[in-house]
């Protein structure tokens, strides 16, 4: 038993990469507020990404410099399903994103068609939304939302 005990060798353990989360929380310690967008973005996780947006403070994501057009585009595909369900929060970022969408950047001009479906998704999910939420909720988070999507779509070539 005790050859047998001394032949088994502990191998040192691997380090665990951080999770998708902890990498976020870590961004915000920082006030890495992009990055950590990005990384709430990357994970495809709705879940993660409204924890995540409901940490970050919509002037440091939108202030002086907007995201990403590559993840104001990802926010786009990603937040629209079940408007209703944490409306506040997806109406604010979603409202800052459509305004933020820049029609001249190369990206944009490069992804207009499906820019085109996404919007249409997020008027179709607004119109659903409005079914579920009360007349003062509309008013107050989508009306202008569903505006500034309609300004953007008539702008596209």
């Amino acid at each position: 038993v005790t050859q047998q005990m001394s032949e088994l060798h502990v191998q040192p353990r691997e380090p665990v990469a951080p999770t998708a989360q902890e990498q976020i929380q870590e961004c915000l310690d920082k006030d890495e507020f992009h990055l950590a967008l990005n990384k709430a973005l990357m994970a495809i996780d709705v879940e993660l990404l409204l924890d995540t947006l409901s940490k970050l403070n919509i002037e440091d994501v939108f202030g002086d410099q907007p995201p990403s057009q590559p993840d104001l585009l990802a926010l786009l595909s990603q937040l629209p399903n079940d408007l209703h369900l944490n409306l506040q929060l997806k109406a604010e970022f979603l409202n800052e994103t459509v305004q933020a969408i820049d029609l001249e950047h190369e990206i944009i001009l490069a992804h207009r068609e499906p820019l085109v479906r996404l919007l249409t998704i997020l008027l179709d999910n607004i119109d659903t939304a409005k079914e579920h939420v009360t007349p003062r909720d509309f008013q107050r988070n989508l009306k202008n939302l569903r505006w500034a999507t309609l300004q953007i779509i008539s702008q596209l070539p």
